[in-house]
């Protein structure tokens, strides 16, 4: 597809886009990476109108604003696709992630990276800012991204504890709330603890699991698992009047502040859900299929002693046990493995997993 880039003072457009060229899947993977690499002043990549949080349209709109999770996201983004490229791409991406990783260094103070800096020159996200002093994405980022060392990234996962609420049984995309006259976008518009202006952001909130499960903190995880199910909203008739949504359905957020604490917001609309399902086969259950090849090595919390899981293939169905043991085995029938090779065995398999 084709369409004119923003002219200046153009914040952004609807329109019915024009069909461009064709190119391979690689070429327009190449693209979207080059296009998203324009850098500002602190090596960070600029957030324009908007970054994944698009309620902060006006932090960068005057073309200096920089985002910190978007840097952490092209980075990972980078980091899995460029293997796909030629050496000469190859060479030029790694450069680019040097580049975006020496970037971020400098930015963890006080335990927790900021959220972006703004065309007014203000940090968003850090201690001493007075709207926003924190922010869920970076700190979940840090660890998700690989962009930062390590030893960073777990004290920043560490520090957004503050912003699980266990009152509201939320998981906060960031605190204190942005007030009416805050001019970063339209954020402020939504009254204080809604959506992204202080409420629980769902799709946010599960990157927040996941970045537990992948730090091995697997009680923790698991605390926040609990919070993100909406079955358990609805347990008793007080709890479903509060919620006020299905309890098969994951809730794109959930407010945070009286009169309506607890609250569901938008459901069936949200990307929060399919990554819930990811985080779940991947990290929690610990299924990861690569090819022909099946992985498991799950992350259950210390009240779990034996759960048994299904997976069903176009051709094959697969049956795992896992048990609590002394050791880490993975065994077919007896033999241990290392991981499921779907081409040697049979349409079903029956897969032993001890975890400790």
């Amino acid at each position: 597809l084709s369409s004119p880039r923003l002219s200046a003072g153009e914040v952004s457009r609807y329109e019915i886009p024009q069909v461009g060229g064709m190119g391979s899947l690689r070429e327009h993977l190449l693209r979207a990476i080059r296009i998203s690499l324009a850098k500002g002043e602190h090596g960070l990549l600029k957030i324009g109108s908007g970054d994944w949080n698009d309620g902060l349209d006006r932090v960068g709109v005057k073309g200096r604003g920089e985002s910190v999770w978007l840097t952490m996201f092209a980075y990972k983004v980078m980091a899995d696709t460029i293997a796909f490229f030629d050496e000469g791409v190859r060479r030029e991406l790694s450069s680019e992630m040097k580049a975006l990783s020496a970037a971020l260094q400098p930015l963890l103070q006080d335990g927790r990276y900021p959220l972006a800096f703004a065309d007014d020159g203000v940090w968003l996200g850090c201690k001493e800012t007075e709207k926003c002093r924190i922010a869920l994405n970076p700190q979940t980022w840090a660890v998700l991204s690989g962009a930062v060392p390590p030893a960073d990234a777990k004290r920043a996962l560490e520090t957004a504890e503050e912003l699980v609420d266990r009152q509201a049984e939320i998981v906060r995309l960031s605190l204190p709330p942005f007030d009416k006259n805050s001019n970063y976008g339209y954020i402020s518009a939504y009254p204080k603890g809604v959506r992204e202006n202080g409420g629980q952001y769902t799709h946010a909130a599960v990157w927040y699991l996941k970045a537990l499960l992948e730090s091995g903190k697997k009680e923790e995880g698991y605390r926040e698992l609990t919070l993100l199910n909406p079955l358990l909203r609805c347990e008793s008739e007080d709890a479903a009047r509060r919620y006020m949504g299905e309890p098969y359905v994951l809730a794109g957020d959930i407010y945070g502040s009286d009169p309506y604490r607890g609250r569901a917001g938008w459901t069936w609309y949200t990307g929060s859900a399919a990554w819930l399902k990811y985080t779940l086969t991947e990290d929690f259950f610990g299924i990861r299929k690569r090819g022909d090849y099946l992985y498991i090595k799950p992350n259950f919390p210390s009240s779990f002693d034996s759960v048994d899981a299904e997976i069903r293939l176009p051709d094959q169905r697969i049956l795992i046990e896992y048990r609590r043991g002394d050791r880490e085995v993975l065994s077919i029938e007896g033999r241990k493995v290392d991981y499921v090779d779907l081409r040697e065995e049979g349409r079903e398999i029956k897969v032993l997993c001890l975890f400790r």
